[in-house]
């Protein structure tokens, strides 16, 4: 389970917004919405423990997070606007440095597989163009073992088929006890989940 609560960002001594809370059980989905600038990618990354709150904690079973920063970030999958990739490597390279991390090499075909990359695993990144390699980035989802998501704008630069592959994981990743959340300016085609608008917390002025 995890919870935020009373959460309040600052971003060069200015607050973006305030008090915000929230809990989120396993098998739970939060899509974040809002306009742009009020904070969405701000509160992933706080979440994340990439950055910290201006005010309030963050509850992982329980727990406050910065006890043991090191044994929550083994629990979470940051996926941001940056893809996280080494332009100058391949696909397969990536694929490995990304395996190595995570210690699940045996998932790696299934998701060469699934995000139907075969013809690309010997091109350098920097030669495919931003839906590629978005898809690319997406293949970690598949790698890692972490039980809790944080996607920033996962469904970006993909074709409405890839998207409902992306969707279809997060549904799996659900059913079978994990959580995530995201954030989208889609509408939420998954029939599971909440929806919060992260402008309704930001600073009035």
């Amino acid at each position: 389970m995890l919870t935020i609560d009373n959460i309040t960002c600052e971003r060069g001594g200015v607050s973006i917004f305030q008090n915000f809370s929230f809990t989120l059980g396993e098998r739970g989905l939060l899509v974040l919405r809002g306009r742009n600038g009020c904070g969405k990618t701000s509160l992933l990354k706080i979440i994340s423990g990439m950055i910290p709150p201006a005010d309030g904690c963050i509850y992982f079973d329980g727990e406050n997070i910065k006890k043991d920063m090191d044994s929550y970030r083994k629990e979470i999958l940051y996926l941001g606007h940056k893809n996280g990739l080494n332009s100058k490597l391949t696909v397969q390279e990536n694929l490995d440095f990304w395996c190595e991390i995570s210690g699940h090499a045996e998932m790696m075909n299934a998701a060469i597989i699934y995000f139907d990359i075969e013809n690309v695993l010997e091109m350098p990144v920097y030669m495919l163009s931003q839906g590629w390699q978005r898809r690319i980035a997406l293949t970690r989802l598949m790698l890692s073992s972490a039980s809790l998501w944080l996607l920033d704008e996962p469904l970006a630069n993909l074709d409405a088929d890839v998207a409902e592959m992306v969707l279809k994981l997060i549904a799996t990743k659900c059913d079978n006890g994990g959580m995530v959340i995201m954030s989208s300016h889609k509408e939420n085609e998954l029939e599971i989940g909440m929806e919060i608008d992260v402008s309704v917390f930001c600073k009035r002025i």
